[in-house]
Order: C-alpha cells, then structure tokens, then sequence
C-alpha cells in the first residue's frame, strides 16, 4: 500500500486508497418466517453505509475522513479479481 502525504489548506495530509466489501443479510432471498425481510431496500444500502462509516470515524484523534467513488463499470471486473484474489500483484 502506498501512502501520500501531502498539504491540503495549509494542513499536512496521508492518503491512501482501499477497496471495500460491503455485506448485507439478505432475508427476502431465504426468509426465516413470513415476517423475516431486509431492513434496508438496495437503493438505500450505499447511503447507509457512507453514513455509518463517515459517523464511525469522524471522531478519532488523527482527524481521518473517508469519502466513497463510484467504481466506474469499467474496473469491476478489476475489482471483482482483487476481491477473489487472483488480482496479479505487480499491479497494485
């Protein structure tokens, strides 16, 4: 992993990237019972993660922040190789 550093307004900064696995239960795909569902729709599942996260970390000593991209559909297959993990090293 690669760190930058690097002043950002005047303030000294590290930055560095990571790519996420998010998982969520699906209940609708096998309930337990008749009143078993998701609690959060698909479409809400990227907000409420951004949420957590950014709640998670904003009140630690070093001052981190953690913004998400959307990974453009032209690197999922990239993505979806590192998530396996057959990604070739010598790339990242």
């Amino acid at each position: 992993m690669r760190i930058e550093r690097y002043r950002e307004d005047g303030e000294a900064v590290r930055r560095f990237f990571l790519v996420a696995e998010i998982k969520f239960a699906d209940r609708e795909a096998s309930p337990r019972d008749e009143y078993d569902h998701n609690y959060y729709d698909d479409r809400e599942l990227k907000e409420v993660v951004t949420s957590w996260m950014e709640s998670a970390v904003s009140d630690r000593d070093d001052s981190p922040s953690v913004r998400f991209y959307e990974v453009p559909r032209v690197l999922d297959v990239d993505v979806e190789s590192i998530a396996r993990g057959d990604y070739p090293r010598s790339g990242y």
